[in-house]
């Protein structure tokens, strides 16, 4: 099958005129991914001719580094005689496009395959925007509860290093250092996932273990709700993973935790429950949406107004709200349900009834059998020299004490001058560096001088995004355990230098 522009058949040419008018990308092609026919919608996407790619293999269409985007696509056709769904792709000049794919077998011709095309990248990156805004507006119904909690957080700690002091019982010493090292995780913990939410990272779809992702949103809820709220939970022992983003998990979750806080205006009780579940067909037929498989099953459980049977036509429509003007945008349930559909692949089951509150069952699909998650690894030193470079004296000071409590010998410097001064004078071979990525060029300095060094990134959050890949990254503040964990994995990515550049 080929199809030429330039056919004398008039039914034909008016047929490809039709099909170049269209916005949308259309191509032919054989069931091996032969390409017989590129329409203009598709020419112009892709900026190949028609003439320039007949007969090549589709996948040439996009840049020659790709895994092969249309892999699944191919397999679906094959096994179904369809496939429907979005693939992410690089076009050879470098550009990143969202594409919306319908790939189905062409009648009376079991050999090719017709794919119909839109480009949703616009669309991908108005909805980014938009989910950064809503999780800002959630950030936002929380402040007040999250300065509370703080507040809460450094009472303690202030009053336990006015009584740290010799004077003391070893007993009652090491009472205040725990209230202090409590205190000081339960403020990281806020901070980070304040920050982690209100940022979002786009595109990091992981396989999850999310016992420890449920206990941060019910400690995140206890701390920032009403205390006539009662927050319970029941999480069933070795859930199953998931595959999902953690900033949209939380993000779910959050949504619909708020919603349930405002149906118990009054007070009452939040139950969320977690466990692994197996779908058959017989649930799948009282439920539409739902699919055989297994499924962690995640429920919000209320004791609130519940919602009526004229509300609940409205719900998932963006913008309808119950609430007064000022109170609420209408977001947070059309944005749950997007996210776990449209990006975990999940469904949902909602239960009310008007006065007697509300249950929602979030249904994500369990990732394939044997994904790991990473867990952290904890090795003690044996006596190395490890460079600190880091401008802040009691940043510096603390690291200095971790690094030597877990077997390594620190060697300091507050700039990068002094760092490559103490090398030279010294004359010794540092096993790693731990620097401050935020330091103006920090790491190619460091690099000049120790080529090959393993660095670990000291950093905020979002430390990620500022280095180059195979820098590992260890967010302040840090425990003893996290410090140790970061230099291990470094020095596993890549062997310390064996000489010195003067």
């Amino acid at each position: 099958m080929h199809i030429k522009r330039a056919n004398k058949h008039p039914n034909v040419q008016e047929l490809l005129h039709v099909l170049d008018t269209a916005n949308e990308l259309i191509i032919i092609r054989d069931i091996d991914g032969t390409i017989r026919y590129l329409n203009k919608g598709a020419e112009r996407l892709f900026g190949r001719s028609h003439e320039e790619v007949i007969g090549r293999h589709i996948r040439e269409l996009v840049h020659a580094n790709d895994p092969d985007p249309f892999e699944h696509v191919s397999r679906g056709v094959s096994q179904r005689g369809f496939w429907r769904g979005d693939v992410k792709v690089t076009l050879p000049n470098g550009e990143p496009k969202q594409l919306h794919l319908n790939a189905s077998l062409v009648p009376n011709n079991p050999t090719a395959v017709v794919v119909i095309g839109t480009d949703l990248t616009e669309k991908y990156e108005l909805d980014e925007k938009f989910l950064r805004a809503q999780r800002l507006e959630l950030v936002g119904t929380l402040s007040a509860g999250m300065a509370h909690d703080l507040n809460n957080v450094l009472t303690p700690i202030v009053l336990a290093a006015d009584l740290f002091d010799s004077s003391q019982t070893e007993a009652k010493l090491k009472r205040l250092k725990n209230v202090m090292i409590q205190g000081c995780l339960r403020a990281t913990a806020i901070v980070h996932q304040l920050l982690s939410f209100s940022r979002g990272h786009k595109d990091a779809m992981l396989v999850l273990q999310t016992k420890h992702l449920l206990y941060e949103i019910v400690n995140l809820v206890r701390e920032t709700f009403p205390e006539r709220i009662k927050v319970e939970e029941s999480f069933g022992g070795n859930l199953w993973p998931i595959k999902g983003n953690p900033t949209q998990f939380h993000q779910i979750l959050m949504n619909l935790c708020v919603n349930a806080r405002d149906a118990m205006a009054a007070g009452g009780t939040l139950t969320l429950t977690a466990e692994n579940i197996t779908l058959h067909e017989n649930f799948c037929i009282e439920v539409p949406e739902a699919r055989p498989g297994q499924f962690l099953k995640l429920c919000i459980i209320d004791t609130g107004t519940g919602i009526s049977p004229e509300n609940l036509k409205m719900l998932w429509r963006p913008f309808f709200t119950t609430k007064p003007v000022g109170k609420g945008t209408g977001l947070g349930l059309p944005t749950v349900k997007r996210l776990l559909e449209d990006e975990h692949s999940g469904f949902l089951r909602l239960l009310t009834e008007s006065g007697k509150g509300t249950r929602f069952e979030l249904y994500f699909p369990s990732a394939e059998p044997g994904a790991k998650t990473n867990g952290i690894e904890y090795h003690r030193g044996n006596g190395d020299s490890i460079l600190v470079l880091e401008p802040d004296t009691a940043v510096r000071a603390g690291v200095e004490l971790g690094l030597e409590h877990i077997g390594y010998v620190p060697i300091s410097a507050r700039t990068v001058e002094e760092a490559g001064e103490h090398i030279k004078a010294q004359r010794f071979l540092p096993k790693l560096a731990i620097l401050d990525p935020s330091v103006k060029d920090s790491i190619t300095l460091i690099r000049a001088v120790l080529p090959g060094i393993p660095i670990v990134a000291l950093g905020i959050q979002g430390t990620e995004s500022m280095v180059e890949p195979g820098i590992t990254c260890l967010m302040k503040p840090a425990s003893k355990i996290q410090l140790a964990s970061a230099v291990y994995r470094a020095l596993l990515k890549k062997h310390a230098p064996t000489t010195a550049r003067n």
